[in-house]
Formats: structure tokens, sequence, C-alpha cells
């Protein structure tokens, strides 16, 4: 029987146990409604609001989106940024053929660049726009 488990563990390797609290891997992320979105989408166009557009980026975009869906969930079209070279050359993440859009400025001057590669979006790390949970997102 010994031989058995240590020929069953030397064909399938061992691997440490998972010690992720249980509260944690039975977390859910709250369901993004309809409504939810579409308010903070229409509070981002009618007052430029920051922390709506930041919202926006951090539950409604994600990677291999294409632009006509990223523009679609800000509720307007990216501004194609010819002068990117800079910006992907200081980034080995990126290609010389991928595209670069701005979306805004907000209502303080904060413009957010999306680069997209074969029209899909690369690079995207919605945690980064992720609100504090003290700031106000009430609408």
């Amino acid at each position: 029987m010994l031989l058995v488990f240590i020929t069953v563990t030397a064909i399938c390797g061992c691997e440490s146990f998972d010690t992720t609290p249980i509260k944690q891997m039975f977390a859910t992320t709250p369901e993004i409604t309809h409504e939810q979105e579409t308010a903070h989408r229409e509070r981002y166009q009618h007052s430029r609001d920051p922390e709506a557009l930041q919202w926006l980026l951090a539950n409604c975009i994600d990677n291999g989106m294409t632009r006509a869906e990223v523009d679609g969930a800000i509720g307007q079209p990216g501004r194609f940024e010819p002068s990117d070279r800079l910006l992907k050359t200081n980034n080995n993440a990126y290609h010389a053929s991928d595209k670069m859009y701005a979306y805004g400025p907000d209502s303080k001057s904060q413009t957010y660049y999306l680069v997209f590669r074969e029209n899909r979006l690369v690079g995207f790390e919605a945690k980064e726009f992720e609100l504090d949970e003290f700031a106000s997102t009430t609408l």
C-alpha cells in the first residue's frame, strides 16, 4: 500500500494545501446591475464626474473587449491618440502596432489612455480603478 501511495505521489506531484481563509474562498463579488451601470454612465456623460468614470472602468471594462464595447460601456467614443509612441515605448507590454485611445477628460481634467491590439483591449487592470470604499459612490 505504501508503494502505491509513493508511486501516485511521484506521478501526480504533491501540492501544498490552500491557506486561503474560508471566508475569502466563498466571498462573492456583488452583481452589477444594468441600472447601476446606466446611472454611472449618465452621470459621467452629464457632469464628467471622475468617480463615475472610475466606477465604469473598474466594473464594466475588461481585457479583450472590443473598442466598440469599451466605447459603449463608457458612453463616448475614445479619441485616437496618434502621439502614443512615447507612452508605448516606456512600457514593454505594448507593441508598436498597438493603438491608444483617450477617454476623458473628466471634470478634474483626468484623461485615461486605453490600449487596443487588433481592436481588443490589452494591458488593462480594472482593480487600478476601484474606488476607495469610503469614497462617495451614491447617485
